[in-house]
C-alpha cells in the first residue's frame, strides 16, 4: 500500500480518524495511471476532492490543504478547509480492517451490507440507499460477501456505502 508519510499529514490523519498508530495516509490502489497512487484512497477519504473521482458532497479537507501546500505549488490563504465527516473518530479499525467483517456486517456506519436498504448518507444530509453491484469477478481481498458483490464504486475497495439520492 502506497502512503503519504509527511509528518503534518500523518498528524492530521491521526487526529481525524482517532488512530494514534497510523504511519501514513493511503493512496488509491485501483484504476490506471490517472488515479492509482496519485489520489487519496476512496475507502478512507471518500468525498475529499483528492480522491479519484467526485462523490456526494465533495470537500477540500484540511488534510488535502496541507498536501497542496507541501507540494509548493499552492498557498492556501484565501480558502478555508471543509469539514470531512467520513471516518471521523472511527479509530484504527476503520483504517486497518476490512470494511465488512467475517459475519458480513459493516465495521462502521459509513459502510453497509444490505443492497438497496434505505437510510441516511454518511454525512446525514440526504436520504440514501445501500449500493451493491454484481461484478463478473472481484479480487479476493474485496469479495466480502463471497459472491462477487461489492460496492458499485470501483475505487472503494469493494466496500459498499449508502449512496445519496440526488433528490433526497
Amino acid at each position: 500500500t502506497q502512503k503519504v508519510i509527511l509528518p503534518d499529514i500523518v498528524a492530521q490523519a491521526k487526529a481525524h480518524f482517532g488512530c494514534d498508530t497510523m504511519d501514513g495516509l493511503e493512496l488509491e490502489n485501483q484504476g490506471g495511471s490517472g488515479s492509482k497512487g496519485s489520489h487519496w484512497e476512496r475507502r478512507v477519504m471518500m468525498n475529499d476532492y483528492m480522491t479519484a473521482s467526485v462523490v456526494g458532497n465533495p470537500v477540500v479537507s484540511s488534510i488535502t490543504f496541507t498536501l497542496l501546500e507541501y507540494s509548493g505549488w499552492y498557498k492556501m490563504t484565501k480558502m478555508t478547509p471543509d469539514c470531512l465527516v467520513w471516518g471521523k473518530g472511527e479509530g484504527c479499525g476503520f483504517i486497518n480492517n476490512k470494511c465488512i467483517d467475517a459475519n458480513k456486517q459493516p465495521i462502521a456506519h459509513e459502510f453497509c451490507a444490505t443492497a438497496n436498504k434505505g437510510g441516511c448518507s454518511f454525512d446525514y444530509l440526504s436520504k440514501s440507499a445501500c449500493q451493491i453491484a454484481q461484478w463478473s469477478s472481484l479480487p479476493s481481498a474485496f469479495n466480502y460477501f463471497g459472491n462477487n458483490q461489492g460496492s458499485f464504486d470501483s475505487f472503494a475497495d469493494g466496500c459498499p456505502y449508502q449512496f445519496a439520492y440526488s433528490n433526497g
